[in-house]
């Protein structure tokens, strides 16, 4: 089970790109037990719940949850209607109604793409 310290780090991605965002905790535990992992995006830390911008369940082909290594695949439809700015994440991961982990939290950037087809 998951008892490692939180991490703060930022992610960054291109308006209406795809992109693979890799969580892998140092303690390599096992998460394989977790009923839900979850990345929620919201604009700031007072937004309530009905305000969330994304909320995306890990990637199951991706992710190596028997080695601690949780996998977010985002696809352009995520953030194609998107303002280009910063708004906060926070992954947590769900094993049971007393065991709630949060072990990754910062900003989540979106940046415009310098190219636009036409």
């Amino acid at each position: 089970m998951y008892s490692g310290e939180m991490s703060a780090c930022k992610l960054k991605i291109i308006k209406g790109s795809t992109k693979r965002f890799k969580f892998a905790f140092e303690d390599q535990a096992d998460l394989s037990t977790a009923q839900q992992i979850t990345l929620t995006i919201k604009p700031d830390v007072t937004a309530d719940d009905d305000e969330i911008i994304i909320q995306k369940e890990y990637d199951e082909e991706l992710s190596d949850l028997a080695n601690g290594i949780i996998c977010f695949k985002f696809l352009p439809e995520d953030t194609r209607e998107l303002e280009a700015e910063s708004y906060l994440y926070d992954v947590q991961i769900t094993f049971d109604s007393e065991t709630v982990y949060i072990p990754a939290v910062g900003m989540f950037i979106i940046y415009n793409n310098v190219w636009f087809r036409t």
